[in-house]
């Protein structure tokens, strides 16, 4: 009898020393998920905006150049 507690406990040893290891794959996956995560949406941050800007000097522009056909249409007389 004695023989077979010693054959389960370290059975159950050797099942404990394998979930550890699994666990911890498991932590280094779930970390590396999270940093890859938190670095996409300061990407999609970074991206929006870049656009937000990209559109705000473009709508300058198309400001600035009605304004020099109105100049240019005028004589170069601003019109009143």
């Amino acid at each position: 009898m004695e023989g077979i507690r010693t054959e389960m406990r370290a059975g159950f040893a050797r099942l404990e020393a394998s979930t550890e290891t699994q666990q911890t794959r498991l932590d280094r996956h779930g970390a590396l998920l999270q940093t890859g995560s938190r670095w996409v949406n300061r990407m999609n941050q970074w991206a929006e905006r870049i656009d937000r800007q990209f559109f705000e000097r473009d709508e300058r522009i198309r400001q600035l150049e009605e304004r020099i056909q109105k100049l240019e249409r005028n004589g170069g007389r601003p019109s009143q």
